[in-house]
């Protein structure tokens, strides 16, 4: 008996290179598809834009040097609102200011309003008007906010505090926010600028 090795059949090695390549190209399209699902997911998963876009108004005031003013955001639309009113209620992680000129030295704070009866917030208004509209009015702390013009909704405020005769301009506020597995981030609220004259 003899222990001489035969070769395979040339019909089996070809076989044996089909499906290697079949495998390789299963592989790679397996590989691009993971991919493409992911790029997709990340860019999905990142992009909510759930508030109205960046500059929703303008509002100039003259005031005394002491005086507070108070400006909504406004950060909710009313064609949005009317449409779909749960895209609106959202997780709001940070509300910063755009300060671009601020020689009044001035104090800016966001605040939370809860709107006391069904409108817009404040816009433009001393102490005594924001506290008709607003039922709350309190430092803005990150979390569920309900977005709209109901009574009970939530508005993103801004309080200007000049101390000295000057001009500030606030070009907005940015926003970082997420609903569910999505988050986001905008611009948006109004153009301001409040002139103090002392």
């Amino acid at each position: 008996m003899s222990d001489v090795a035969t070769a395979p059949p040339p019909g089996n090695a070809a076989a044996v290179r089909r499906r290697r390549k079949l495998w390789v190209v299963a592989l790679v399209v397996i590989v691009a598809v993971a991919v493409a699902v992911t790029v997709w997911f990340a860019h999905w998963r990142s992009s909510l834009h759930a508030l109205i876009d960046y500059p929703n108004y303008g509002v100039g005031m003259p005031t005394a040097p002491g005086h507070s003013w108070y400006f909504g955001s406004e950060l909710a639309s009313t064609t949005a609102v009317s449409v779909n009113p749960r895209q609106l209620s959202i997780d709001i992680t940070s509300v910063k200011p755009v300060v671009i000129e601020n020689n009044a030295d001035a104090d800016v704070a966001v605040l939370r309003c809860v709107l006391r009866h069904p409108g817009a917030g404040p816009v433009g208004e001393r102490q005594v008007a924001t506290d008709a509209i607003c039922a709350s009015l309190t430092p803005f702390r990150s979390g569920r906010v309900t977005l709209g013009f109901e009574a009970g909704n939530d508005d993103i405020v801004v309080e200007v505090t000049p101390h000295k005769a000057g001009v500030v301009r606030i070009n907005g506020v940015d926003v970082r926010y997420r609903s569910g597995l999505r988050h986001g981030s905008q611009h948006a609220g109004g153009q301001l600028r409040v002139t103090a004259k002392g």
